[in-house]
């Protein structure tokens, strides 16, 4: 089980739609342009992104469990080759706080980086499952972002 971003040409984003306990569903299905598997995801978000990246080289964030890849992000490839791995960032250097102390301050770009990724995640949360487009969620996750960036934050102000 581990989450690997490699980088394809995206071919095709099949679809299959269904009924279960929870209500309706979507699964989009991403192949590779060489016709190999690229994995699945059932968030709206991620599927359209996908389907207007068709033809196009692509980065993909997916989780493998063993049997299933499980896409969990795709955006526009901006580095490797097809089917080749991207290089996965550099190691984080060590704190040079005392080893007792775990409190490191996060990089204000990482930290925008991780409130964005919660945004979008909240955004697909809230939209799965509705015929709603990929603008309209992108739309309702910079409304998160944000509100999650504001610092006199009151629970009455939530936008939802």
């Amino acid at each position: 089980m581990s989450m690997t971003t490699e980088v394809f040409t995206l071919g095709e984003v099949a679809t299959k739609t269904g009924a279960g306990k929870k209500g309706p569903w979507k699964l989009y299905m991403l192949k590779a342009q060489d016709g190999s598997t690229i994995g699945s995801t059932f968030t709206a978000a991620i599927g359209g992104a996908a389907e207007g990246l068709i033809g196009q080289a692509v980065e993909v964030d997916r989780f493998h469990d063993g049997e299933y890849f499980t896409v969990k992000a795709v955006r526009p490839g901006t580095a490797g080759t097809p089917s080749q791995p991207v290089s996965a960032p550099p190691s984080p250097q060590p704190s040079s706080a005392p080893s007792g102390n775990f409190y490191k301050p996060r990089d204000p770009a990482e930290s925008r980086m991780i409130r964005r990724q919660v945004a979008l995640k909240a955004a697909a949360d809230v939209c799965s499952g509705r015929e709603i487009g990929t603008q309209d969620v992108l739309s309702l996750a910079q409304s998160f972002d944000s509100w999650l960036a504001r610092e006199d934050v009151a629970t009455e102000d939530i936008p939802f």
